[in-house]
């Protein structure tokens, strides 16, 4: 994406140049996930332009891996904190910015009617803001208590398109209080029998994150919470669950991440953060006299 509203005509030509010739060439044969600093760095020893040349090249690549960043193809740009002969450490600020149990209840406590539901079913179950505004009734398998996500809308989208990723299709689990919020909703919008949200200042189904975002300011204000944008509430769960102890690939599935591993990488650094207990169990295993717990032997094959 090169953001061409950003852009004269000439420079996008330049830049689709660039891509095509040189950096598809160079890198297009990395998975993603798999391209590291180092293999980075080779190529760009290799390079001989201009500075100006240079500083364009590797402000596209970048652009194009904090784009993978956000599209949760990576947890991290491998280009993040580095430094590049002749250019300025590369850096970008971090977005995981989750709120606490504390801030979630006080965000809950100040919400009414539809936007409750809204930010609570937000917070359990770690959809992306594009994913929840797109989940109709229809999605909502009550007998296993579960909801369908297979489509996305954003505010530049008319009608609800697929989701970011394969894995991103997918079943998540809802919760005896999500069911609950989810009756509660019915009387909102279950009779039109298409989007389970809509905005309660128009009536009518929410058209990207814009409008979300300035109810989340009011809220957020009265409760006095510090800001933090509405995608937060997807990480907040990924902070909240892993906490809690929760199965990471639990988690990882729920979230519509492609592994287990990335949901990991991504979150490890704030679960510590929460948890001043983490590693009390494990000790209480080698303390207790009564309790003995012997290692797994290797399966022989």
């Amino acid at each position: 994406n090169l953001h061409k509203q950003d852009y004269k005509a000439s420079t996008l030509r330049t830049n689709q140049l660039i891509i095509d010739n040189q950096l598809i060439p160079a890198f297009g044969k990395y998975p993603i996930a798999e391209l590291k600093y180092i293999d980075i760095k080779k190529w760009f020893k290799k390079q001989k332009n201009t500075q100006k040349t240079l500083n364009n090249k590797l402000s596209l690549l970048n652009q194009a891996l904090d784009e993978a960043v956000d599209d949760e193809l990576i947890a991290v740009n491998p280009l993040y904190g580095k430094k590049l002969k002749g250019q300025k450490t590369i850096s970008r600020k971090i977005d995981i910015d989750p709120c606490s149990s504390k801030e979630v209840f006080e965000i809950l406590n100040h919400c009414e009617g539809q936007q409750h539901n809204l930010f609570h079913f937000a917070f359990s179950t770690g959809l992306r803001t594009s994913e929840y505004i797109a989940v109709t009734w229809d999605d909502v398998d009550w007998i296993n208590n579960r909801i369908k996500v297979d489509k996305a809308l954003t505010a530049d989208d008319k009608i609800a398109s697929y989701t970011k990723t394969a894995a991103s299709n997918r079943w998540v689990k809802l919760l005896d209080d999500v069911v609950e919020t989810l009756r509660d909703q019915k009387q909102y919008t279950y009779l039109e029998g298409k989007e389970i949200f809509h905005n309660p200042r128009t009536n009518k189904p929410w058209t990207g994150d814009k409008p979300i975002r300035n109810q989340w300011t009011t809220i957020l204000k009265r409760a006095g919470v510090r800001y933090r944008y509405p995608y937060q509430t997807r990480h907040t769960f990924a902070t909240l669950a892993a906490t809690s102890g929760e199965n990471i690939g639990w988690i990882s599935k729920q979230m519509g991440h492609t592994n287990a591993g990335f949901t990991y990488k991504t979150y490890a650094g704030w679960i510590d953060d929460d948890a001043p207990e983490a590693g009390n169990k494990f000790a209480s295993i080698l303390n207790s006299k009564s309790t003995i717990i012997s290692p797994l032997k290797k399966v022989e094959k």
